[in-house]
């Protein structure tokens, strides 16, 4: 219980992190809810309803994030790889797939009539674009000529020198270029390369390498310590069971991303299932050395996790403790990407008490992705100079 919580606070605090708005911690909660409604379709008091509900959370996990689509499939294969249960593996998958579809169904519906072809969203595209084929992006109208189609909602450029780019319609929010990144790419299309995706691939890995390996080497160490002795002395190994089940979903969700991206917070769920596998595949005969051996190596795996998250933490824990400073660097300090410091709230105060209002739009000199301001102050930016 410890090691399992533990591993939970790890993957939060350190790997979806809680200081940006994203997605990502209701997709673990969506993920982790689903791995524990399949481990329940897995014991012999499964119940149809918790295959309808099951399917109907990865239905939800899909409406959170779109990665989730392909995913989800995964995840309602998983249901055939499980124990029989008192269901039944097709009825199971059946149920399922019905909870999945009505969930799903009505976005992908919309999105395609929008789209005017079926689609269950355009992120895969964007992503593949800008992190494989190298398109700068919002400025990625300067270097057109590189990508294959027609970007049919480009940014227009009403300045020749400096070049200004207006972006005020048909997009809200308060920076248009970041709210809908698929209207203005619209058209273009993702282009195959064999030397991007092996250099995508090789960037993937370098991160699962420091994940896995300079991270969190040393719990990996014991894990495969302790179920090399589990399997040398009572080998049992079932490929029908929740936790192979549970350890193909995080391999394929960790395969997924490094054909494009990868990044923390997309994978942390995942990483947490593999571990929870693994560590349900060790079974050791009960002698009194087994016990020893399994309560060292659980202090161990308890002690590894820890130290991660101290690690990770310090500049935090010397904060809190006035031990250091804390660098002013990284959002959190209120700083630009182009090198622009500012205080925020401060910013937004200024620009109001200067004679602007809620709901005008502005112009800005700079990267305006990191413009907070302008949300604190419900301004809109319709038009930019790039900072180079």
């Amino acid at each position: 219980m410890i090691l399992g919580y533990s591993l939970f606070i790890w993957s939060a605090l350190n790997l979806v992190e809680i200081w940006a708005v994203t997605p990502d911690m209701t997709i673990a909660a969506l993920v982790f809810i689903a791995a524990g409604l399949l481990l329940r379709l897995s014991g012999p008091h499964a119940t149809p309803i918790i295959a309808v509900t099951f399917g109907t959370v990865l239905g939800l996990g899909y409406l959170t994030k779109a990665a989730m689509m392909p995913l989800g499939i995964v995840g309602l294969a998983l249901t055939l790889v499980v124990a029989f249960g008192s269901v039944g593996r097709v009825k199971t998958l059946l149920l399922a797939a019905m909870g999945f579809a009505v969930v799903s169904a009505p976005l992908v519906l919309a999105l395609s009539l929008d789209k005017g072809a079926p689609t269950f969203g355009e992120v895969g595209r964007f992503t593949y674009l800008k992190h494989v084929n190298q398109m700068p992006y919002p400025n990625f109208h300067a270097d057109l000529q590189r990508f294959d189609g027609d970007a049919k909602n480009a940014p227009r450029r009403i300045f020749e020198e400096p070049p200004v780019y207006e972006f005020a319609e048909p997009v809200g929010g308060t920076y248009p270029m970041a709210f809908d990144p698929d209207h203005w790419t619209d058209g273009l299309r993702p282009t195959i390369s064999i030397a991007q995706q092996f250099r995508a691939l090789i960037t993937n890995g370098m991160f699962y390498f420091d994940l896995f390996l300079r991270q969190q080497g040393g719990f990996l160490a014991v894990l495969a310590l302790l179920l090399i002795v589990s399997y040398s002395s009572k080998p049992s190994v079932r490929f029908f069971s929740v936790e192979v089940a549970l350890l193909c979903w995080g391999i394929a969700a960790l395969g997924l991303y490094s054909l494009v991206y990868v990044t923390a917070r997309y994978i942390a769920p995942f990483v947490i299932l593999i571990w929870a596998a693994g560590l349900a595949m060790i079974r050791l005969p009960d002698t009194v050395f087994n016990r020893r051996l399994l309560h060292s190596g659980a202090v161990l795996l308890i002690t590894f996790v820890w130290i991660n998250i101290g690690t990770q933490n310090l500049e935090g824990l010397a904060g809190i403790t006035g031990f250091a400073p804390i660098s002013e660097s990284g959002p959190r300090s209120g700083q630009f990407s182009d090198g622009h410091q500012g205080n925020h709230p401060e910013i937004a105060e200024g620009l109001l008490a200067n004679g602007l209002k809620r709901g005008d739009r502005i112009g800005f000199l700079g990267y305006s992705f990191s413009a907070y301001w302008a949300k604190l102050a419900r301004l809109k930016i319709v038009a930019e100079i790039h900072p180079e």
